[in-house]
């Protein structure tokens, strides 16, 4: 027990660590496409999901447009949050905004789905 109490880690290296590195470079291959082929499916059911909705007339709604700047707004703020965060400490009205923004969102979407039943 001598390696414990001098704070030195007695545990030791299993074979797994020294890997091949052409192995693993197979695995992130595999990796990246399986991701490629999420973003291409994703990107399928988008257009199927908006030529739905621009079946019922919904870009013309100003509550759609409302809502799209809003989600616009919250992801500045955000983002503006996380980049003073590194500075100083996040003033609490920034959190309180982004909550309201949040919760007008959620109002907006009940709307939206109550005037657009798709």
């Amino acid at each position: 027990m001598k390696g414990v109490s001098r704070g030195i880690s007695v545990v030791r290296r299993s074979k797994t660590n020294d890997a091949n590195p052409i192995d693993c470079a197979g695995m992130n291959w595999l990796i990246v496409l399986a991701f490629f082929g999420f973003c291409w499916w994703r990107a399928a059911k988008a257009r199927e999901r908006a030529a739905e909705l621009a079946a019922t007339g919904i870009g013309l709604s100003p509550l759609y447009w409302v809502s799209n700047a809003l989600v616009a707004v919250l992801l500045g703020l955000v983002l503006y949050i996380a980049h003073i965060h590194n500075q100083s400490p996040v003033p609490a009205f920034l959190w309180l905004a982004a909550l309201a923004i949040i919760v007008a969102l959620l109002f907006l979407r009940r709307a939206l789905k109550w005037r657009y039943p798709v």
